[in-house]
């Protein structure tokens, strides 16, 4: 039946053509068939169609019918005629009721001039025993555009197992927040299923019939006993009960940054960049800039930020913070408080403070296994250096020199897979790995006794 798709197309045109050179065509023979059963099941019952042949240019084989063009025939070629008939298997893969024909075909040489002609049908019923559920997943019905689906899922793993029987669906505690909802604390009591079964089938719960993407069932006490959705085959007997079992992943506990940096405000500075370091074991954070740039710049700033906790909150002096909006002196330190999810327990907030610092400057950057010597630049944290082509960069000495604020010292520096201490405000690191845009990382000491990071960008140009 691999002709089955391909004919499809010819007998659109056979059925659908009319011409007004229909005149040269002549009408061919009524043809006339029969069939060795007239139900069955789809995907796996074949019926043996029996042809008997006529005078036609061309005789097919419609199982679905003439009301269903769309789904194609088979054509029979003269070959396979033997004494006046031939012999058609066919496996139907829809579930219905059809009208099966044969019809005959003439047309002109162009294709242009058609006349069919069409045997009586013989009503044939396909059924299916299948009874599968394919996917299953739980949401929600919650606002949406226009061209959006309204179910929305919790769904965070589903295991259908279809030797036992059994799905096993793991939903979110929550939903956040978007600009149609408020947050959406799971309710297990009001879950609504998504779920794909087979062809023609129908599935209840407690005899109710249930509708994927709509149905309300109650799921709280599923562990205990599980929910039974019962899927009743297009053949009307056959069933399958697959019991469903619901968890809810735990309420969210995360209290950390994952990033935070700034923007300066002023107009003087043009809004200039500065990087943070979160610092999550002692709840600090560190914006910086390079040592000798204007301090007033950190009295304007705009923060940005990323929490670990997809459900977290991040507030500062009491409200919750509108990083569009908020704009503020990092002169003096600010303290962020961070809410998870689960703000009502011991560990559900944490404060965070943020300093605005000078960093230290690295100047003076040379590479001094090369010859000739090359020494770069260093702009804003980038530290640009140049080097004549065919250079071995993977192994090389580089030499550097700190301009550190008053109080503040490096204890360490790693470059390029090299770490060194630097000494008396200069830093020689030996063997340092130059090929793949290495970082150039400081680790600063401040003032106040805190440490924290900051890393420079190592760009090598080679010049040809």
């Amino acid at each position: 039946m691999r002709k089955f798709l391909y004919y499809s197309l010819l007998c659109l045109l056979w059925v659908s053509v009319d011409s007004c050179k229909d005149e040269e065509v002549s009408a061919p023979a009524k043809p006339s068939f029969s069939v060795d059963k007239t139900t069955g099941l789809s995907g796996s019952t074949e019926f043996t169609f029996t042809v008997n042949q006529v005078s036609a240019q061309n005789i097919s084989l419609l199982p679905y019918g003439l009301e269903n063009p769309s789904l194609g025939g088979v054509l029979i070629p003269a070959s396979s005629f033997t004494n006046g008939t031939a012999i058609v298997k066919f496996t139907y893969g829809r579930v219905g009721a059809f009208n099966a024909v044969v019809v005959s075909n003439n047309h002109t040489n162009d294709g242009t001039g058609v006349k069919n002609t069409s045997s009586d049908p013989t009503a044939i019923t396909i059924t299916s025993n299948a009874t599968e559920i394919s996917s299953f997943e739980l949401g929600v019905i919650r606002k949406a555009d226009f061209n959006e689906t309204p179910f929305t899922t919790l769904t965070t793993k589903t295991t259908i197992d279809k030797d036992a029987k059994t799905i096993a669906v793991i939903v979110r505690y929550a939903l956040p927040k978007d600009g149609n909802n408020a947050i959406y604390l799971t309710d297990l009591s009001k879950l609504v299923a998504k779920f794909s079964s087979s062809a023609s089938s129908t599935v209840t719960v407690n005899g109710t019939a249930q509708t994927s993407g709509t149905t309300v069932v109650d799921f709280s006490n599923s562990l205990v006993t599980p929910v039974n959705y019962v899927v009743k085959a297009a053949d009307g007997s056959t069933t399958t009960t697959y019991k469903v079992t619901v968890t809810k992943t735990p309420v969210e506990t995360k209290t950390t940054l994952k990033s935070f940096s700034g923007v300066a405000g002023k107009v003087a500075a043009k809004e200039r960049a500065m990087t943070g370091y979160v610092d999550n074991a002692n709840k600090r954070v560190f914006i910086y800039d390079v040592y000798g740039t204007d301090p007033l710049q950190f009295d304007s700033m705009k923060v940005k930020y990323e929490l670990d906790g997809e459900f977290a909150i991040l507030k500062q002096g009491g409200k919750t913070f509108d990083a569009t909006k908020a704009i503020f002196d990092l002169t003096p330190y600010k303290p962020f408080e961070v809410f998870s999810q689960d703000s009502t327990s011991a560990g559900g907030k944490a404060t965070y403070n943020v300093y605005a610092v000078a960093a230290p400057k690295v100047t003076d950057v040379k590479i001094t296994t090369v010859t000739p010597q090359v020494t770069g630049t260093t702009e804003d944290f980038t530290i640009k250096l140049s080097v004549l082509t065919g250079t071995d960069l993977s192994s090389q000495t580089v030499t550097g020199t700190l301009t550190l604020p008053t109080g503040v010292t490096v204890t360490s520096i790693a470059i390029g897979g090299v770490t060194t201490v630097p000494v008396s405000g200069s830093f020689t690191a030996i063997g340092v790995d130059l090929t793949d845009t290495p970082k150039c990382e400081l680790t600063v000491l401040d003032a106040s006794g805190f440490t924290y990071k900051v890393v420079y960008t190592v760009s090598v140009t080679i010049l040809k």
